[in-house]
């Protein structure tokens, strides 16, 4: 196997831990903020999405948004830019979208496996980030959605 489809993989993998992680999140909870500190639901989200476009500019598509979505951007104080946040019916939405643009274009990049390296770290970067959604569900009083 080499990296492009490891990154499809892996890719795939994730949008569906994701899917499950979010069934039955409600746009409130998606709002709330750890007491024990950390990000809402909602920005990790919007996050793994704003790194998604970067993603796809490395591998040389158009981004899928404007700067409108920078409240999600490394650095940004979330609690300071909720009233930006989009919704999660919106974030869920272009999740989808993002997920089917960044398969396609790996799947008909013509690119070797040095060259996607880079790309690997982003990959790596949105399983971190997955995983604290699966854990802020719990926080939230949720079931774990792996089995």
């Amino acid at each position: 196997m080499d990296v492009k489809e490891l990154l499809i993989v892996q890719l795939e993998a994730n949008f569906g831990i994701l899917q499950k992680n979010l069934d039955g999140i409600t746009e409130s909870e998606s709002l709330y903020f750890p007491e024990t500190g950390g990000n809402s639901l909602n920005w990790v989200l919007g996050h793994i999405i704003y790194s998604r476009n970067l993603l796809l500019e490395m591998l040389g598509n158009k981004g899928m948004w404007d700067n409108s979505y920078n409240t999600y951007n490394r650095g940004a104080n979330p609690k300071e830019k909720i009233a930006d946040f989009k919704t999660l019916s919106d974030l869920k939405s272009l999740l989808s979208k993002s997920q089917n643009k960044l398969i396609a274009t790996l799947k008909n990049l013509e690119i070797t496996s040095d060259e996607l390296k880079p790309v690997t770290f982003l990959v790596f970067h949105e399983i971190y980030h997955s995983g604290q959604i699966g854990y802020i569900r719990r926080i939230l009083g949720k079931k774990g959605a792996i089995k």
